[in-house]
């Protein structure tokens, strides 16, 4: 697979829509790529490892307790 900065490229996909969108949910990163949130889910964990995006729980928002920036 090819990468970008160490990152698969869908996963550097991922992460650009972050950026594009900040404090988005896992749901919200799903449906702006039409993706099953448990890919995003899987191409999130690198980005994590490599500390480009941090999660926030906030358990005000129901069903949405993870905001990636």
């Amino acid at each position: 697979m090819a990468t970008v900065c160490g990152v698969h490229k869908a996963a550097f996909h991922v992460y650009l829509t972050v950026l594009d969108h900040p404090h988005s949910t896992r749901a919200e990163i799903a449906e702006r790529l039409d993706r099953d949130q448990s890919t995003i889910g899987k191409q999130l964990q690198p980005l994590y490892d490599q500390e480009l995006v941090t999660r926030y729980h906030t358990p005000s928002l129901v069903g949405a307790s993870n905001i990636f920036i």
